[in-house]
């Protein structure tokens, strides 16, 4: 299990953070859907998609994940680029679900043996 935190830096949740356990062998889903294991506002406000992006573990690396954009309408950015193919997430990037939604940094959490 590895342990991804992702800290909203701006919204109602500013400042909070969502600490999740994650097996090596599955994906965060970030999106509006009740089945995303982190729900979030869409940009807006509005409710058009229901997935947003994803967090996908890369197979045999320990703790490397990748955020891929879902066609979400409004665009997923790391680092205030938007994301076309699968990007490499390092700690401290910054993922913004559309150019005016909202700002997660992503970082790793150790955990203890």
């Amino acid at each position: 299990m590895v342990r991804v935190v992702l800290k909203h830096l701006n919204g109602p949740r500013a400042a909070q953070a969502d600490v999740l356990e994650i097996d090596l062998r599955n994906e965060v889903v970030l999106g509006q859907a009740g089945a995303a294991l982190l729900r979030l506002a869409s940009p807006g406000g509005d409710r058009g998609g229901s997935w947003q992006a994803r967090i996908i573990p890369v197979e045999g690396s320990g703790q490397r994940f990748v955020l891929v954009d879902l066609d979400s309408p409004a665009g997923i950015y790391v680092n205030r680029k938007r994301v076309a193919d699968a990007v490499l997430l390092r700690p401290g990037d910054i993922i913004q679900l559309g150019e005016q939604g909202t700002e997660l940094e992503f970082s790793l959490e150790a955990q203890a043996p």
